[in-house]
C-alpha cells in the first residue's frame, strides 16, 4: 500500500519532474544558490540533502549511486570532493530557503535556495589527561639535563675564550721579547765595530809619532 507516499507533482509528469530535478541539483552543486519557486525549493531541498548525507561516505557504491541523479562530472566531483566534507559533522540541515515575495504575472511565491555555509561546530568536551608521577619526573630530569647541558656549553666557551686570551698575551710577549734582543745584538755589533776601529787606529798614531 502507498500510505504517506503521496510527492508533490509541481503540475509535472515523472519523468518531467525528475529531470527537472536532476538540472536543479546540478545547478545548486555548482553555483550553490538559485532561485526557483517556494514549492520547487522545498522538493529540491530533501533531494539534494539526501544526496549529501551519501556523498559522506567516499566509496565505488555511492559515487554510482550519485551518479543516477547528479548527471554531470563536474558537479559530482565537487560533491564528493568539496561539499560532503564541508558538513562532515553535521547532522542534516545543508539547505536554507528564504521567501522573496509574489511573482509577477501568475503571482507564484519565489525563493531562494542555498546551501549552508557556515560548518557545525560540536562542542566536545576535551578530557585532558592526568599527568602521572612518573612522567612529572621524567620532565623535572629531562629540564635538569638541558640546564646541565646549557650551563656545560656555557662555561666550555667561556674557557676557550680565556685560553685564545691567554695564547694572544703569551704571542705579543714573546713578540716583544724578540723585537728587544734583536735591538740588544745590533747594539753589541755596533760596539764590536767600534772597538775594532779604535784598535786600528792606534798603531797608526804610534808610527806617525
Amino acid at each position: 500500500m502507498r500510505h504517506r507516499k503521496a510527492v508533490p507533482k509541481l503540475g509535472r509528469t515523472s519523468a518531467h519532474r525528475k529531470a527537472m530535478l536532476k538540472n536543479m541539483a546540478v545547478s545548486l552543486i555548482n553555483k550553490e544558490k538559485i532561485k526557483t519557486t517556494k514549492k520547487k525549493a522545498k522538493v529540491l531541498s530533501s533531494y539534494i540533502e539526501k544526496l549529501i548525507t551519501r556523498a559522506k561516505k567516499n566509496t565505488l557504491h555511492n559515487i554510482r549511486v550519485a551518479a543516477r541523479k547528479v548527471q554531470d562530472r563536474k558537479a559530482l566531483i565537487k560533491l564528493f570532493d568539496n561539499i560532503a566534507p564541508r558538513y562532515q559533522n553535521r547532522p542534516g540541515g545543508y539547505t536554507r530557503i528564504y521567501t522573496l515575495g509574489l511573482r509577477a504575472g501568475d503571482a507564484a511565491e519565489m525563493a531562494i535556495i542555498e546551501l549552508v555555509e557556515e560548518e557545525l561546530t560540536l562542542k566536545v568536551k576535551s578530557k585532558k589527561k592526568k599527568e602521572t608521577s612518573v612522567e612529572k619526573e621524567k620532565k623535572i630530569t629531562d629540564n635538569v639535563k638541558k640546564d646541565a647541558k646549557e650551563e656545560s656549553a656555557d662555561k666550555d666557551a667561556k674557557e676557550e675564550s680565556v685560553e685564545k686570551d691567554t695564547k694572544e698575551k703569551s704571542a705579543d710577549k714573546d713578540s716583544d721579547i724578540e723585537v728587544k734582543d734583536d735591538t740588544n745584538k745590533k747594539e753589541e755589533s755596533k760596539d764590536q765595530k767600534d772597538e775594532v776601529s779604535d784598535k786600528k787606529e792606534e798603531p797608526k798614531k804610534k808610527d806617525k809619532k
